[in-house]
């Protein structure tokens, strides 16, 4: 059948609902005389018609359907059912405020025929490649042939020519010939071709993408566009991921760039307030898009990453480019209505929501038998029943941020995989290497999960918060909360196309070892905990630091712990395979790797036992008292005093003792779920606002049940917030103009890359310093510990301020008086002023550095399995090869800048693997074993021999590792009478790491 959508093409909302019938009544396309009435119809109306259509049963043509009822237009809209209850938000938060909590109003959700669920590929008709722009633009006839490659092929090429065009690099003929070479080829050897002819050349090797899993389908494909002050740009990619966002599930990954922006070396920016134009040229980038062949991509948000990401660029902050012919704004309002949002630091704040890495619920929210419901919060109130309000008349709540799920909905997912995608997220620009299995272990992840922290796009809507999984509900049931829903649906855009999707961010599960931080060994210590409770700790730490030289389990925590300096976990490879401890190399290894530990000893990183981090939820119940908490661990429900705390707390009262209580009949509710922690609903205060000003939408919290620790604790009286800085003068965000809004959003980004905020560092930096101060002075000192106190509290009201300020838009400064201007020595800050403190901190830092072990001479021997007769011709080649390697790489630690340094180094070692194996490692290696095993063998005896003759020390041993690891500890399994396991590293390190809690609990 012709295809009559270039002739009249339609709004791709109408497109979407004209295909969704087509393949739901097995009806063909409309012809151009039906698809002109409903461009005549307009967006709107064509819409209603179609979504009335597609409620019924289409007997005749879909045709004459569409030409009947716009010629009966004005009879038939009064007609169309509606199919959709809107929930009044405002009236259920009328209801809180005014203390109703009589029977539980339950709002309904229903389905909304014009609603499309990204679930199914319902997006791929959507025209997303763009042929125009600002101004023309013309794509080179080298890229033309590079699109013939398919898109990951293309852009692998594109990401090893580094910062070249591609046309200076290669010509059409070799582009031509490059696609003819690779048609019969896997991802992996069309990489190695690709690395061969242009990554060695121009682009660093640990930009080098090497996958294993290249053609499977479970990992997900990113791909990075890093563009620099003056405008010019390159690619980086394609990067592997177990999870996506949601904005790359529905326009697919391919349609998606993330976006960096630096200026040239270091990527550190002076750019003052005013300096708007220094960022000209990537300004233009924003408003013109960038192109990638015949692609071309639109600016539509930007994320702060929190951490920064190993990639060569500085700054977390990143930005989300979309190749679509959309118009940013309803690309934004497919996700949620933002335009309903009361200012725009909201909007961008709550648009994040589509950017988390997620793990989507198989959940059809558009099926008729699925029941999303709003149930009310729980308002905190006083004795006689009033409800508590701020300052603004909003009620404070007991439930802010947490709701229910059916069961049934979670029963049939795979929550052992999710787990393990939610627990790891193996950023695969780290090669596969470390894939090797070991069954039976992830049957611990059977449970279903107690809590889900989610995102939940619907109608427009946009919900965030938890779900504790509830068998009481009814079947195919959501319950939310009005504290939960984040972006209100618009009225005017009802039969808009959105996303629907239920999306995991994350889960409870068993908590892992953990350790204290300096802010809270300061406020332990100031609420009564003596020094000699933390010193004590790490003299432990420090004997099981040492025990890893002599103490096969220790050592392999160590290694296993220190995977990112330990290539290709050598260490732990080399003492499961059965090498002693005592071997000189590995001795060299352990002694580094456990003096790397000891720095963050040094950093009151200190292990606790009785002690781990738990998701929050409300009592569903009811029948928790103030001050009381129910907690699920591994063995069920646990009863008690316990310590609870919510990071990131710096106010004396953010450590609460509380009361772990038994709840009879929980287990009706939660099943056998466990790790979980439920607070109160009853009060006149939430416990978790009383916290940092936590809530109950994902926070993590501190327990602890450690005797000594609360057998000392004194508690403080908890936070209250005195400033509550609000920015009621911003402009909504529907008052801007399409172009307004890109231009204001875009410069909120260049804001918070190049200008951030930095009243929560100097604030948190200005905390510490006053506060080792007050811990540091005696009893003397009332009126100076009066005066730090008070500098202290006025810090944390800052501090919590900076913390909401992305979303409340309040610009948050630090006042110069509370500033400090000396630091104690620990702090490792340049100052003149600095001084050595006493206080626990400095006594820790103090203690570590004596501690730290001195440079051990290791006496160098070899292995009996390998100290075997080589032929002279190996040993001949080695040695001229070691002699080599010896000057090669000496230059290349002498270069000044260290990424360089580091890249040639790996090259360097790259090299003389290439020599041995003829290929990247021994499992690509074509060459007979039996060359590989006397070329390894006379590398370890070179080795080993100049190491012990001419620098008397086992530091030197590190080449015959590096480089024929894998042939000789090939060679020493084989020589042993037991056939090895396999097994993933994380899998190993959770083994031990469990097991060592256990023993601790």
């Amino acid at each position: 059948m012709a295809d009559f959508s270039k002739e009249c093409p339609l709004p791709s909302s109408v497109e979407e609902l004209i295909r969704l019938i087509c393949e739901e009544q097995s009806q063909p396309s409309p012809g151009l005389n039906s698809r002109r009435v409903l461009a005549l119809l307009g967006e709107n109306d064509s819409i209603k018609l179609l979504n009335y259509i597609r409620g019924t049963k289409i007997t005749k043509s879909f045709d004459g359907f569409i030409v009947h009822l716009a010629d009966n237009s004005s009879n038939t809209s009064s007609k169309m059912p509606t199919k959709f209850d809107s929930y009044s938000f405002q009236e259920s938060n009328s209801i809180a405020a005014s203390g109703s909590t009589s029977g539980s109003k339950v709002n309904t959700l229903r389905r909304d025929g014009s609603v499309m669920s990204f679930l199914s590929d319902k997006l791929s008709s959507m025209k997303l490649n763009v042929f125009s722009s600002s101004k023309p633009y013309k794509p080179s006839r080298e890229f033309l042939a590079l699109e013939k490659l398919g898109f990951r092929r293309a852009f692998l090429v594109l990401s090893y020519i580094g910062r070249r065009k591609l046309e200076d690099v290669a010509s059409v003929g070799d582009i031509n010939s490059l696609v003819a070479e690779s048609e019969k080829l896997t991802m992996g050897s069309f990489e190695k071709i690709v690395w061969d002819r242009y990554g060695d050349q121009y682009c660093l090797r640990k930009d080098r993408k090497k996958y294993r899993n290249w053609e499977s389908s479970g990992p997900y494909y990113f791909y990075q566009c890093h563009v620099y002050l003056d405008g010019s740009h390159c690619f980086k990619g394609p990067f592997l991921s177990n999870r996506t966002s949601l904005l790359q599930k529905v326009f697919k990954e391919e349609n998606v760039l993330i976006v960096k922006f630096a200026e040239e070396g270091k990527g550190k920016t002076k750019f003052s307030k005013g300096s708007g134009s220094s960022f000209a040229a990537i300004k233009k980038v924003a408003q013109d898009g960038i192109h990638l062949g015949r692609k071309l991509y639109k600016f539509i948000a930007f994320k702060d990453g929190g951490k920064e990401e190993k990639d060569g660029m500085t700054g977390s902050v990143k930005c989300y480019f979309v190749n679509t012919d959309m118009c940013p704004r309803e690309v934004r309002s497919m996700f949620m209505h933002l335009d309903t949002l009361p200012s725009l630091s909201k909007y961008a704040a709550r648009l994040q929501l589509a950017l988390s890495k997620t793990i989507t619920l198989p959940i059809n929210l558009d099926a008729l038998d699925i029941t999303l419901e709003v149930i009310d919060d729980i308002p905190c109130q006083l004795a006689d029943g009033s409800v508590v309000k701020d300052k603004n008349e909003k009620a404070l709540i007991h439930t802010d941020g947490t709701g229910f799920i059916s069961e049934d909905l979670v029963c049939g997912f795979s929550w052992n995989s999710c787990k393990a995608k939610l627990m790891s997220d193996p950023n695969s620009e780290i090669n596969d290497v470390h894939s090797f299995e070991l069954n039976g272990l992830s049957s611990q992840f059977a449970e279903l999960p107690l809590l889900m922290q989610f995102r939940l796009f619907y109608k427009g809507y946009a919900v965030k918060g938890t779900v504790l999984v509830n068998r009481t509900l009814p079947r195919r049931t959501i319950q939310v909360r009005p504290s939960m829903i984040k972006v209100l649906k618009d009225p005017e855009r009802v039969h808009s196309l959105t996303v629907n999707s239920f999306e995991v961010v994350g889960m409870s599960g068993r908590p892992k070892k953990i350790c204290l931080t300096k802010y809270l060994i300061a406020l332990l210590n100031y609420g009564g905990v003596p020094t000699e409770f933390f010193t004590n700790i790490l003299k432990d730490a420090i004997r099981d630091a040492r025990t890893s030289l002599t103490d096969k389990r220790a050592a392999l925590q160590v290694a296993l712990a220190s995977g990112d300096m330990d290539d290709e976990f050598t260490i732990a490879r080399m003492i499961l395979s059965g090498i002693p401890l005592h071997e000189p190399y590995i001795q060299t290894r352990l002694s580094f790797l456990t003096n790397h530990q000891n720095k963050s000893l040094k950093e009151g990183k200190l292990p606790i036992s009785e002690s781990f981090y738990l998701m929050g939820t409300a009592d569903p119940t009811d029948t928790l008292r103030s001050g009381e908490v129910c907690i699920i661990h591994e063995n069920g429900q646990i009863s008690g005093k316990v310590l609870v705390y919510r990071n990131p707390g710096i106010h004396f009262g953010d450590i609460h003792i509380l009361t772990a209580k038994h709840i009879e009949g929980l287990e009706e509710i939660v099943g056998n779920s466990k790790y979980g922690i439920f607070f109160p609903t009853k009060g006149s205060r939430s416990l978790t606002d009383a916290m940092a000003g936590g809530d109950l939408d994902g926070d993590m919290f501190w327990i602890s049940r450690n005797l000594d620790l609360l057998k000392y604790f004194k508690p403080s009286e908890p936070w209250t917030c005195m400033n509550q800085a609000s920015n009621s003068d911003q402009k909504k965000p529907a008052e801007y103009s399409n172009e307004e809004l890109e231009h204001e959003l875009f410069s909120r980004f260049l804001d918070a890359r190049f200008r951030p905020s930095l009243a929560m560092g100097i604030a948190s930096i200005s905390w510490l310093a006053h506060m080792d101060q007050l811990l540091s002075l005696g009893d003397n000192y009332t009126r100076e510990k009066e005066c730090l106190k008070e500098k202290v509290l006025k810090l944390v009201d800052i501090y919590y301020d900076a913390l909401d300020a992305p979303k409340t838009g309040v610009e948050v400064t630090v006042p110069r008086d509370l500033v400090a201007n000396k630091y104690p020595h620990y702090m490792e800050k340049i100052s003149s002023s600095n001084y050595h403190s006493e206080s626990v901190l400095g006594i820790i830092y103090d203690q570590v550095q004596e501690w730290e072990f001195e440079d051990p001479s290791i006496p160098v021997w070899k292995l009996p399995i390998l100290d075997v007769e080589v032929p002279n011709y190996n040993l001949k080649t080695w040695e001229y090869l070691y002699k080599n390697y010896r000057g090669e790489m000496s230059a290349a630690l002498s270069m000044d800048d260290e990424e360089l340094r580091t890249d040639t180094a790996d090259k360097v070692l790259q090299n003389y693997k290439q020599i041995l194996y003829e290929a990247d490692d021994l499992g690509k290696s074509s060459r007979a074993w039996e060359e590989i095993l006397f070329d390894a063998l006379a590398i370890y005896h070179i080795c080993y021999d100049y190491a012990k003759t001419k620098t008397k020390g086992a530091k030197k041993c590190g080449f015959a590792w590096k480089v024929a690891g894998e042939a000789l500890l090939k060679i020493i399994t084989e020589g042993q009478a037991e056939k090895p396991l396999t097994c993933l590293p994380s899998v190993l390190q959770e083994v031990l790491t469990r097991k060592t809690s256990q023993e601790q609990m």
